[in-house]
């Protein structure tokens, strides 16, 4: 299967902020995170389909998410809004700041037509039976 390289950012949503007002277990919430946004090309280039699933890897873990085009994209760059999902491919590391480094991250993203984006629920056991520290320094793979 194809790999696509790219830099990943995330941040805030609308309707990311509107799903955390009526709580991280409803529809909206986990709906606006657990979506990549990706560049049209990108998709094309990785072989997936707007809705296909994808396993997003960084250097710290990874998670399966739903790919969809970026209303505003750029080649290369991939956005996943915060949350659970994303909290999974980012460090613990701060650097003296409050605030882990979230953007500017080298992602890889696979196709995964076998896997599932997991509910909130499922994440959080997924979690638990691993129960790994969380890492401020790269994954040795």
């Amino acid at each position: 299967m194809p790999n696509l390289e790219v830099v990943l950012l995330t941040g805030r949503t609308r309707r990311q902020g509107v799903g955390l007002e009526l709580g991280k277990l409803s529809d909206v919430y986990q709906e606006s995170t657990t979506r990549i946004r990706l560049d049209a090309k990108d998709l094309e280039k990785v072989g997936v389909k707007p809705e296909e699933t994808v396993l997003v890897k960084t250097d710290y873990g990874s998670v399966v998410l739903l790919a969809v085009i970026a209303s505003r994209s750029r080649p290369g760059i991939a956005f996943i809004p915060y949350g659970p999902w994303s909290n999974l491919l980012i460090g613990g590391g701060t650097d003296s700041t409050g605030m882990p480094s979230s953007k500017g991250l080298k992602a890889v993203i696979t196709p995964a037509p076998d896997k599932k984006v997991l509910t909130l629920r499922e994440l959080i056991a997924e979690q638990r039976a691993v129960a790994k520290p969380l890492s401020t320094k790269p994954q040795k793979t």
